[in-house]
């Protein structure tokens, strides 16, 4: 009887189906959190909180951009931001995509989308509550965004 139940346990663990992982790997969110909201407190923004779904939808965007070695809003297969969020099941209201390639580290990348009038502009966004960063080889994305 023990050893019958030993391999159900077991065929039961083996076909249990995967858990769908809703932020990739490559999600860079933690550590960035401060970085970002301290520079929307200065401007007297409200904070922003990390979002799996939004990450995955980043890393997403910088994984397609790292295979086909381009840089731009528009995906390989004509996708625009919202679509790409879309695609990970975030349904937002308002949403603002920064894109970058080389910077080696967080702050660097700060301070580069800082000196830059549009990026800066997603970063002080009012009516966003929500991020997801990622990286993939030297493609950063970063979603700000609002659900519905």
């Amino acid at each position: 009887m023990m050893k019958r139940l030993a391999v159900l346990a077991l065929l039961a663990a083996c076909s249990a189906p995967e858990p769908r992982e809703e932020a990739p790997q490559f999600d860079r969110s933690a550590g960035f959190e401060a970085l970002l909201n301290d520079t929307r407190a200065e401007a007297g923004l409200p904070p922003v909180s990390a979002a799996p779904r939004l990450a995955a939808a980043a890393g997403d965007h910088a994984a397609d951009m790292a295979e086909e070695q381009f840089i731009s809003h528009t995906g390989s297969d004509g996708s625009d931001i919202l679509e790409r969020m879309g695609g990970r099941g975030y349904a937002a209201c308002r949403g603002a995509e920064n894109i970058a390639a080389q910077p080696q580290d967080k702050p660097a990348l700060m301070a580069q989308w800082m000196d830059s009038p549009d990026h800066r502009a997603n970063i002080l966004r009012d009516g966003v509550s929500e991020f997801g960063l990622s990286r993939v080889d030297q493609y950063w994305v970063l979603k700000l965004a609002e659900p519905c």
